[in-house]
């Protein structure tokens, strides 16, 4: 609600109150949006974190309000001006703190200029690449001055980055490749503020990120623990160049991931493939594949396919299937 400028809202909500009965008839379209709107992210919010600009649709049922109880109530039209040059003033102080480097310890300046700039250093002319950041590949464009990606893998969410055509720019590029956990593949370097830079350098990065992988013509509702079984996927190769999952050097490797209701870790299971196989550009693919359910605890679990290629982390590629394993 603080995002939607609370000043205001009380006022509307306030003047609201006070209309007459022909106003709320004449607007309820624009009431019942609005009201709807902020009742639908409450109720997620009891399901799952939310982040407070996704109300910001709220905004437009909230102008066109505010419009039509000004123009019905014209002795509101001076608070309404001042609360909007207050606002204004507020905002742009709030970006000109963000945007300058002042000496304030925003959230925005928690890693700041020299962190970032640390990093191009450390690129020597690569294109750099963060695991499960899309606020640290924004952050680096926005101190240096150049683009940067977020692979993001199974243990984050999707974002803008799967969204973006970034594979002109990444794919078959070499690049710093940016960890969040130290790993054998990885160097480490301490920076003069303590902070701990976990990076590799990665040859003919590969974008695959849009890949779309569905199972087809299996019964996988139920597994039984050791118990090995076939299956049939179809993967969606949306780009204009193949993908060769035998590639020498950093092979594909497509998996199962299988995860537990309140389990933080989730489990990798290893496919095997009937042949070598190139997912052509622009088409589907169909590919036959085996595995052997592990030893772990019996119960529902949700199961999607994912792909890594070489050491690097897998992706998901597929929505989530329930699968019962006893």
């Amino acid at each position: 609600l603080i995002a939607l400028n609370p000043v205001i809202l009380i006022l509307v909500l306030y003047k609201l109150a006070k209309a007459n009965l022909d106003f709320k008839k004449e607007n309820k379209f624009y009431i019942q949006i609005f009201a709807g709107f902020i009742a639908f992210f409450f109720l997620y919010s009891f399901r799952s974190r939310i982040e407070a600009h996704w109300v910001a649709f709220a905004f437009i049922p909230m102008t066109i309000l505010v419009f039509k109880l000004i123009s019905d109530q014209p002795k509101s039209t001076t608070a309404y001006k001042y609360i909007a040059i207050c606002s204004i003033l507020f905002i742009l102080s709030i970006r000109t703190v963000i945007s300058l480097e002042l000496p304030f310890k925003t959230e925005f300046h928690k890693r700041g200029k020299d962190y970032y700039m640390a990093i191009h250093k450390l690129a020597k002319g690569k294109k750099v690449v963060f695991v499960n950041s899309y606020q640290k590949a924004s952050k680096y464009n926005f101190y240096t001055g150049i683009e940067s990606f977020s692979d993001n893998n199974v243990s984050y969410r999707k974002n803008q980055y799967d969204i973006l055509d970034r594979e002109d720019t990444f794919h078959n590029e070499t690049v710093l490749f940016m960890s969040n956990w130290s790993s054998s593949h990885f160097d480490t370097l301490r920076l003069e503020s303590g902070e701990l830079l976990r990076y590799t350098t990665v040859e003919k990065y590969q974008v695959f990120n849009k890949l779309k992988a569905t199972i087809k013509e299996t019964d996988i509702s139920t597994l039984n623990i050791g118990e090995s079984s076939l299956g049939k996927i179809e993967i969606l190769n949306p780009y204009a160049y193949p993908i060769d999952l035998n590639r020498i050097g950093m092979p594909y490797h497509i998996s199962l991931s299988l995860e537990q209701k309140d389990v933080k870790e989730k489990t990798i299971v290893r496919v095997n493939l009937d042949k070598k196989i190139v997912l052509e550009p622009n088409s589907t693919n169909q590919l036959n594949i085996s595995w052997e359910t592990p030893t772990i605890n019996p119960g529902t679990y949700k199961l999607q396919i994912v792909i890594q290629s070489g050491y690097l982390f897998p992706k998901v590629i597929s929505k989530k299937y329930d699968v019962v394993i006893s």
